[in-house]
């Protein structure tokens, strides 16, 4: 998984960023709503009830906090901190910038199934020993030691089964 995380120069933790703050999010489609699950995930808003990972602002149900937040071209977003309580970042755009996981505020847990990285096959190879092999060399505890180890913890190894990819909202949409 490649998490994205909210990122402050300013602040060390979720409860020093002030009322009334302004939150750079990525404006795409995709990463705006998952920049929405994220700060609801830090407990800063509440989305729509019918909110399905996709949207902008609308989808905001409640901001307690009455954060602005801010849509930017998600390449920017690491320059746009000094401007800002905080920004959400791409874990791509993030690792660019020399930004590290570990240094997020927050990122995605739960949240990030339908944004997993997955091996899949079309239905008539789904018995293809060779292609079985392939997952489970790399569903390993070695293979997860790897990717940790490799990419400084920025990539976080997953194992779902198919069932939980499948149902994926259970985890993303709000209740």
């Amino acid at each position: 998984m490649a998490p994205i995380g909210l990122y402050s120069n300013k602040y060390k933790s979720l409860e020093e960023i002030p009322d009334g703050a302004q939150i750079a999010v990525p404006n795409d489609p995709s990463n705006w709503g998952r920049a929405l699950m994220l700060l609801q995930e830090a407990g800063f808003l509440t989305v729509t009830d019918d909110f399905d990972g996709n949207g902008g602002a609308d989808r905001i149900k409640d901001n307690p906090k009455n954060l602005e937040i801010v849509p930017v071209d998600g390449a920017t977003t690491p320059r746009v901190m000094e401007d800002t309580a905080g920004a959400i970042i791409n874990n791509g755009v993030a690792v660019e910038a020399g930004l590290l996981l570990k240094d997020a505020l927050i990122h995605e847990s739960k949240t990030a199934i339908p944004f997993v990285n997955t091996i899949v096959a079309r239905s008539e190879d789904a018995d293809n020993e060779t292609l079985k092999e392939i997952v489970e060399i790399y569903q390993t505890q070695e293979t997860a030691d790897f990717i940790s180890e490799t990419y400084n913890g920025n990539y976080i190894p997953v194992i779902l089964t198919a069932d939980e990819i499948k149902n994926w909202k259970e985890a993303y949409v709000s209740k």
